[in-house]
């Protein structure tokens, strides 16, 4: 049987499993539901989204152009009725269960279009239009947040030349040298200092180093525990303050169709392998950790030697399904899925829940801080990251009601952040970020006040054309911040980085 006959099948497969989540047969006549009946079937919707994900990594059959496209068209139904009706748990009347099998389902879709060769506009659109509705979900937020780090990373590899994961592994790696030469240095304490008396006595040595050893196990131990390489919390903001950032406007956002991956290179490396996230704090294997399922081939050659089939062949899990970076990437191809699955929520200040609005906001700003290190670390003629792409969507945040206050603090930090870099966009930008400026300080919410001094640093070193419209108003707002009766509760960072920018202004 050929590739195409076998795509044919496995077609069909998939809208027959697809009917598995049109079958309500577990609603009793009164309208609910039992506890064991509700996990047994969001027990098989699992298992059914994991036969898919099994299909774009572990099947021994090239999927075809068609077969993702009917994929893609699956997941998007999917998730239409599980996640988009009137009330919100309609489908699915355990709150648990539902935000459980919500989190799984959004990510099997977000990766499943990340890792499609079918990138079709049409299709992109459907998702996005999909997803605004599905944004009062937290997971959908979440699983955004987690994909567009990993995407932000493969696009700095393959675009602009930087691996993120090489700069932190070797940042990583002068902190332990530096941490060890610390260790071997440090003088003993007094009941290491004991021992080595006691010892010196009871070998009748005069003298000699020898008798100690200095490579005690306390001190290595020490090393292990504060020195082991493994997941971090993301801290860009504070980590990668002291690098500046360029600007780049990258053409059009609509994604075209194309065919992106020639292929995915399936990994047989141990499962627990952390990934190398360590940009990504929320990152992790996905939810395949939930399940106790183990690896299996898809479309596994049963053996009815026995009597009994063997369990291998209910095993659906694929952890190698989020490992992106496995795929066949071009710089034409990350790009082009970068920035759809970016514009793939829509309007980020369109989503309506206080908190979810702030973490998509955030993860601007991190991607930010990630282009930041990118700038850094770039050398010789390359292109630079798009970093202007998020500034409609800060602009329009830092207009935002009042109740928006911890997006709003976050956008104007980071509207900072991209203007404190010289950059050869259009002064059209200037005025209004001249404004928005002028209007930050002076709004009530010191978090703003705060967000704006602690980012604009190097602001007025930049020579940025009508830069000078802001030099009163930023003074004022130093001088009322550090006069206040109650200065001492400002962080001291603030103060340092309000003088910072007062100094910055002198030089002027």
């Amino acid at each position: 049987m050929s590739y195409s006959d076998a795509n044919i099948y496995l077609r069909r497969y998939i809208k027959l499993l697809n009917l598995v989540f049109d079958d309500h047969s577990f609603l009793t006549i009164d309208g609910g539901m039992t506890n064991i009946e509700v996990e047994a079937q969001v027990s098989i919707y699992r298992d059914v989204l994991s036969l898919y994900r099994s299909m774009t990594t572990e099947s021994s059959i090239e999927l075809e152009l068609g077969t993702w496209e009917t994929l893609l068209r699956s997941l998007l139904d999917v998730q239409r009725k599980i996640m988009n009706q009137s009330d919100k748990y309609a489908s699915i009347p355990s709150v648990m269960l539902a935000d459980d099998l919500a989190d799984y389902l959004i990510e099997t879709t977000l990766y499943a279009f990340t890792r499609s060769e079918f990138q079709d506009p049409e299709l992109w659109n459907k998702l996005a239009i999909q997803l605004s509705f599905s944004v009062r979900w937290y997971q959908t937020i979440s699983q955004w947040t987690k994909i567009m780090l990993r995407l932000t990373k493969i696009l700095s590899k393959h675009v602009y030349q930087v691996d993120l994961n090489q700069v932190e592994l070797q940042r990583r790696l002068l902190e332990f040298s530096t941490l060890e030469r610390h260790q071997h240095r440090r003088k003993p304490s007094k009941n290491r200092a004991k021992q080595f008396s006691l010892k010196h006595k009871s070998s009748g040595s005069t003298s000699s180093r020898e008798d100690f050893d200095l490579s005690s196990p306390g001190s290595s131990k020490n090393f292990i525990e504060h020195g082991k390489p493994g997941r971090r919390t993301l801290s860009m903001h504070s980590d990668t303050n002291q690098f500046d950032t360029k600007l780049l406007g990258v053409g059009n956002h609509g994604p075209t169709a194309s065919s992106l991956h020639s292929g995915s290179i399936s990994s047989d490396e141990d499962e627990n392998d952390d990934d190398d996230d360590f940009f990504d704090a929320r990152s992790d294997i996905g939810n395949e950790a939930k399940s106790n399922r183990t690896s299996a081939v898809f479309f596994t050659q049963p053996n009815f030697s026995n009597e009994k089939l063997s369990m291998s062949l209910a095993n659906f899990r694929s952890p190698e399904f989020v490992h992106l970076d496995v795929l066949s990437w071009t710089a034409e191809s990350s790009l082009l899925v970068w920035k759809s699955m970016l514009y793939s929520l829509g309007n980020l200040n369109c989503i309506q829940i206080i908190p979810y609005h702030t973490d998509a906001i955030k993860c601007l700003i991190d991607m930010l801080d990630m282009f930041e290190l990118v700038c850094y670390n770039q050398f010789g003629n390359v292109p630079l990251p798009p970093i202007y792409e998020f500034a409609p969507w800060l602009l329009e945040a830092c207009n935002l009601p009042l109740a928006f206050a911890p997006g709003r603090a976050l956008a104007y930090g980071g509207l900072c952040k991209i203007m404190s870099r010289r950059h050869h966009e259009s002064n059209k930008s200037y005025p209004d970020f001249y404004r928005t400026m002028m209007k930050g300080l002076t709004d009530s919410d010191r978090t703003i006040t705060y967000a704006i001094i602690n980012n604009s640093t190097k602001l007025f070193s930049q020579g940025l054309p009508g830069i000078n419209i802001l030099y009163r108003p930023f003074i004022e707002s130093i001088r009322n911040l550090l006069s206040e009766h109650d200065s001492k509760r400002i962080p001291d960072s603030t103060r340092q980085n309000a003088i910072t920018v007062l100094c910055s202004l002198i030089r002027k």
